[in-house]
């Protein structure tokens, strides 16, 4: 089993410092999600309600995204505003498999108060090379519904291939939903360069 410490996984952009949540981020969790409105955009995550702002639940966030880290599952990162230290966004891989795979999931999910900057953008670029170099992925793929035009444009400007339409792949809103597929494999990444 991959063994990767927190120290590993934190890194910076030109306006982001990318890294785990840790015990101390629990007034940046809890101001940002109490400044993130609806925003009516379908695609936007729900917000948690204010009475679950809660230290014990951030804390149970936190040993959950701990376990799933250790267990080489899932890595969950935040990113914040270098010059504010505000938490501005999250990017994570998940359902990693390794053996002969050596594939993940990529999401991640800027705050609404922040949209429209180019932090999605900017944080997926440094989990990419955190993925290929550190975590040592060999596939990266990212899905996403065919009307979100926010997550395809930072798909297609990261150079993610597109591999086609998987139909009613998601549960989401309800409703099983149909999912775009892209990819990026170690080699195209580093071809890019």
């Amino acid at each position: 089993m991959t063994r990767i410490s927190p120290h590993q996984l934190f890194t910076q952009t030109k306006r982001l410092i990318i890294r785990p949540p840790m015990g101390d981020d629990f007034d940046a969790w809890r101001e940002g999600h109490l400044l993130t409105q609806r925003s009516g955009n379908e695609f936007d995550k729900a917000t948690i309600p204010e009475r679950m702002l809660t230290e014990t639940h951030f804390q149970r966030l936190l040993a959950e995204w701990t376990k799933d880290r250790r267990r080489d599952t899932a890595y969950i990162l935040w990113g914040f505003d270098r010059e504010t230290g505000k938490w501005v966004c999250d990017a994570s891989f998940f359902d990693i498999i390794r053996g002969t795979q050596q594939n993940a999931w990529i999401g991640g999910h800027v705050l609404n108060p922040y949209w429209g900057s180019g932090y999605a953008t900017e944080s997926f670029e440094a989990m990419l090379e955190l993925g290929f170099e550190v975590i040592g992925l060999h596939r990266i793929e990212a899905l996403t519904e065919a009307g979100n035009s926010g997550a395809l444009s930072v798909l297609k400007k990261m150079h993610f291939r597109h591999e086609g339409l998987s139909k009613r792949r998601v549960l989401h809103r309800g409703k099983w939903r149909d999912a775009e597929v892209y990819a990026m494999t170690s080699e195209e990444h580093f071809n890019s360069l």
